[in-house]
């Protein structure tokens, strides 16, 4: 599968590894997408489940994806220019995810607490 061509004299080559990374990379994000937007359509279910969770708060849970786009954006981008390479921030990606998606399921187990909103803020911003 590797593809190259010539654009005057230099060789650019595509590897297979790199659109598997991409692939990766589109299934995180996607995956990303949807926890990030859980609270959305389950107001009600999320009112219920967590009673210190007001509208203000579930408004401000959905907005923590637009929130960290601006500065993660810039890391991301400096990441990419340095030596580390798409894999390494892939990589980088999925582990806060995964941490985001575990600081969310925490906030499950004291839903009664104040603290379960302070876990759903972690989640939302990772």
């Amino acid at each position: 599968l590797s593809y190259a061509y010539h654009e005057g004299d230099e060789l650019f080559k595509a590897y297979p590894k790199r659109f598997y990374v991409l692939g990766v990379f589109s299934a995180l994000s996607m995956a990303q997408g949807m926890a990030w937007f859980t609270f959305a359509p389950a107001v009600q279910v999320t009112k219920t489940d967590f009673p210190h969770v007001t509208d203000e708060t579930l408004t401000v849970l959905d907005a923590w994806s637009p929130i960290m786009y601006i500065p993660m954006a810039f890391v991301v981008s400096w990441m990419l220019m340095q030596t580390m390479g798409l894999q390494n921030v892939v990589q980088l990606g999925a582990i806060l995810g995964f941490l985001g998606s575990l600081a969310r399921c925490m906030a499950l187990f004291d839903a009664e607490s104040e603290t379960s909103v302070w876990w759903l803020h972690a989640g939302q911003a990772l």
